[in-house]
């Protein structure tokens, strides 16, 4: 049986009650009745699920899918990159120098994470600071770039202990 089928039904039944004098039930059929056109297709059982998942819905049980599938990539700023690598480079350049702290260090990779930068990009500053292999993925890159710099400001400190 189908959502149509149930239509004519609602409708015969309408016709029913107003020969029999019950006008207000019979209009409320006949609006029931024109409310279901649009699901004229579905099978009754098709549409009772429909009807359980919409209730479900509007109780918040069930939460609606995302537009668009994935979500969209945040965009990347070339400039805030180049400036995160090159604040980078300068820390390890003066990781000898009694002023640089370990959490300038891990602040300036956090921000260089947080920007996205491409892998490309951060092979790029790898290289520059004398890394030769290959890395597989960008959090190797910034874990090796993390302990370079640390570590050399870890020596320096153990020495002028």
């Amino acid at each position: 049986m189908t959502v149509a089928e149930l239509q004519l039904l609602l409708n015969d039944l309408g016709k029913f009650l107003r020969a029999a004098e019950s006008s207000r039930v019979a209009g409320e059929l006949e609006e029931i009745s024109f409310k279901l056109q649009p699901f004229r297709e579905y099978k009754l059982k098709a549409f009772a699920d429909f009807l359980v998942k919409a209730d479900e819905y509007s109780r918040g049980v069930l939460a609606p899918k995302p537009a668009g599938g994935r979500a969209r990539k945040p965009k990347l700023d070339p400039q805030a990159i180049d400036q995160a690598c090159q604040q980078l480079l300068q820390l390890y350049n003066r990781a000898t120098e009694p002023d640089v702290s370990v959490e300038q260090i891990e602040t300036a990779v956090a921000t260089l994470e947080s920007l996205a930068a491409s892998k490309a990009r951060l092979d790029e500053l790898a290289r520059s600071m004398g890394f030769a292999q290959k890395f597989r993925s960008k959090a190797d890159v910034l874990k090796a770039v993390r302990q370079k710099i640390v570590g050399r400001k870890g020596a320096f400190d153990r020495v002028h202990a």
